[in-house]
């Protein structure tokens, strides 16, 4: 038989992790599945500037130091695992993993999103050499990148890769900076760091230990030569998880509280560890009340 739980929380994000722990609190029987580590995106934030009891910031890293010492503290259960598929019936959700079997009354998606892909074409061996988030680099220092986004992301990627002697370029594919002002001008005092608007990529080759890139600028080719790119262009909730008995039934099991979808699967562009977290907290007193309703 599988494994059974009040409430199963998908994600060790903040928001899975902050509702993992208050549904300890209230002794609900529950457990976080995380398919990598826990931090999610935290793990590529430079400077984590609006997170109250932090007044001069904290690095992403060290939070999610916090993090795993909060939930060992509260001796909240994780499994390191995948979900392959999520099934409804009878009540009860169950979620098949690699090798087994979880089942519960209540699920938390907490997922987080999945990278947009680039819109050039881009080949297998190119793609080697392709990297979606910063935390995935590996401090490849004294290296030159190619940041392609105009957002937070693709700012704060570059600052943080500032710290390791790393050259990066920033391309924009239109005029406007859509970082906010203090990341883009702090980007202009740290050396190594260029912007580029009105930069359309259009293709990348490899060439010799290269990345050969050309961009489309104000009705002109422009070639750049690079070791590696990092891809900022936009992230996506990812719910291919869920089959049909899920789907078909997804606005009701959800408007009865059932099934619930928090952090930044949900939250477009507002994505903040401070609203995550607080996102996953309301979650976790709403299921104690409808247990105990």
């Amino acid at each position: 038989m599988p494994d059974k739980y009040q409430a199963v929380i998908i994600g060790g994000g903040p928001a899975g992790c902050a509702c993992a722990i208050q549904l300890k609190r209230y002794g609900i029987d529950c457990i976080v599945i995380e398919k990598n580590r826990i931090g999610g995106l935290l793990w590529n934030a430079n400077l984590i500037e609006n997170f109250l009891g932090f007044p001069i910031g904290v690095r992403g890293s060290q939070l999610i130091q916090l993090i795993n010492d909060h939930l060992e503290y509260t001796s909240t259960p994780i499994i390191f695992d995948e979900v392959k598929q999520c099934s409804f019936d009878d009540k009860v959700f169950t979620l098949q993993l690699k090798d087994r079997q979880i089942q519960a009354d209540y699920l938390v998606i907490a997922n987080g999103t999945i990278p947009k892909k680039p819109y050039a074409e881009i080949s297998e061996e190119v793609s080697k050499k392709i990297f979606y988030e910063v935390a995935d680099v590996d401090d490849r220092v004294y290296k030159h990148f190619a940041i392609i986004g105009s957002g937070d992301a693709a700012f704060d990627y570059a600052i943080n890769l500032s710290q390791y002697g790393t050259k990066s370029d920033i391309f924009c594919r239109t005029s406007e900076i859509k970082a906010i002002p203090l990341l883009a001008e702090r980007s202009k005092t740290i050396p190594g760091i260029n912007v580029f608007l009105n930069h359309s990529l259009t293709k990348v080759v490899i060439d010799g230990e290269k990345l050969r890139l050309t961009f489309e600028s104000d009705g002109m080719m422009k070639e750049v030569a690079v070791d590696y790119i990092i891809f900022a262009i936009g992230r996506e909730p990812d719910f291919s998880i869920f089959s049909e008995s899920i789907n078909s039934k997804r606005e009701e099991l959800i408007n009865a509280e059932k099934l619930v979808f928090i952090g930044d699967c949900v939250n477009g562009m507002n994505r903040q560890s401070s609203i995550a977290s607080g996102m996953g907290i309301n979650s976790a007193m709403n299921i104690y009340r409808k247990i105990n309703s």
